[in-house]
């Protein structure tokens, strides 16, 4: 295996209205701590004692005075509209992550992972990657060219280029 891949972005929590969104900016390699239920209280501890910044839909807890300057407020409902919200102003991620459990991915070799993947993918796919933390496997397929046709615009690109 090859070291973990460097991740130097910014780091995120993301409150439980936005569990769709933070999947998509794992996968597009931003740390994102995602805690299915979690009460405000406990979103503003992570935040004050990580470091992290919350992206939230909540405007109530957007205003609170001891996240200021640790917030980003995403007004948007369709998931395409707000990942552009958020890569407006974070244009780039850090290495790739698992959409699943955050961790940060390591390339692998095909040998690594021939009895972990379908025949196909193992004949085809020329680059795997395996999360060290939950163990999943990955490989860039169609999903790709499916989640650009769906986003309208290519977020490996940033913001440029996009279409409404």
């Amino acid at each position: 295996m090859s070291p973990p891949l460097r991740d130097e972005a910014p780091a995120f929590v993301a409150d439980v209205m936005l569990g769709r969104l933070t999947r998509w900016l794992r996968i597009l390699g931003f740390d994102v701590l995602y805690f299915h239920r979690a009460p405000d209280d406990f979103l503003i501890y992570v935040v004050l004692e990580s470091g992290r910044t919350l992206i939230t839909r909540d405007r109530a807890l957007a205003q609170e005075s001891l996240l200021a300057g640790r917030i980003l407020l995403i007004d948007e409902t369709h998931l395409p509209h707000q990942l552009r919200a958020f890569m407006e102003r974070y244009p780039m991620g850090g290495g790739p992550r698992c959409a699943e459990c955050n961790g940060l991915l390591m390339e692998v070799t095909r040998k690594e992972v021939e009895d972990l993947v379908p025949l196909y993918v193992y004949l085809t796919s020329p680059k795997f990657w395996r999360c060290p933390s939950c163990g999943k496997v990955l490989w860039e397929g169609t999903h790709k060219r499916n989640m650009l046709k769906y986003l309208g615009f290519d977020p490996w690109r940033g913001c440029e280029g996009r279409s409404e």
